[in-house]
């Protein structure tokens, strides 16, 4: 398969691992804009994917330009911003939100820098261990649950089997900065719980607190 077409493909099963509840991505603060995952799902022609999200996967083409995204994590580079900015258009195309090229680029670029800082941080701060056995248990698991829950046939295995694609090649190659990102926090949150055992405040607002002073303490754009 080639590079291009493995772009093409494992992107468009990202979104729809995102709209199942396979991986998660918040491509707009304003919740009130989100559509839910029942109307995602309702608003996909699964019989042409390719050609429903084909104008998205267009402008990240030429939106991307070799742009210099600073990284810090082994998992990310700069080159992954050409799939933030099409995960994040085909999603906002779903949820009915035009952004400029100029708004889409920065969308992409916070969004890639806040996932490369999440890895980051995950690995300095909690000493977590992206063990590659350890993350595969998790990615098999999380498969498992969503054959479990009856999505699987219906969503996923239709869309690898309608357009070529292995599952290795949806959770192992375009997606699995995502998969580390819930292993990161499932290994975190133990830790997290004992810390902020006393604090009023959510768990996850606590680790945000800390992800931004880790960011601000090294000059980390974030």
């Amino acid at each position: 398969m080639s590079k291009r077409k493995t772009f093409v493909i494992a992107s468009l099963c990202f979104l729809i691992g995102a709209i199942i509840g396979l991986v998660l991505v918040q491509t707009n603060d304003d919740a009130e804009e989100q559509s839910s995952p029942t109307e995602m799902l309702e608003s996909i022609d699964f019989a042409n994917m390719k050609e429903q999200f084909a104008p998205s996967l267009e402008r990240a083409s030429a939106l991307y330009d070799g742009q210099e995204v600073p990284t810090y994590s082994s998992f990310t580079s700069a080159a992954d911003l050409e799939k933030w900015l099409f995960r994040i258009d085909a999603q906002e195309q779903l949820n009915g939100v035009t952004s400029s090229d100029a708004e889409l680029l920065e969308k992409a670029e916070q969004a890639l820098m806040k996932r490369d800082l999440e890895l980051y941080f995950a690995e300095e701060e909690y000493d977590v261990d992206f063990d590659s056995e350890s993350v595969s248990e998790m990615i098999e698991t999380e498969l498992e649950q969503i054959r479990q829950a009856g999505q699987y046939e219906t969503v996923i295995g239709g869309v690898l089997e309608g357009l070529g694609l292995t599952e290795e090649e949806l959770a192992y190659e375009w997606d699995y900065d995502h998969f580390l990102a819930n292993y990161a926090w499932r290994e975190m949150e133990p830790q997290l719980a004992d810390k902020y055992a006393d604090s009023e405040l959510p768990l996850r607002e606590e680790y945000e607190r800390e992800l931004e002073e880790f960011a601000e303490a090294r000059g980390i754009e974030s």
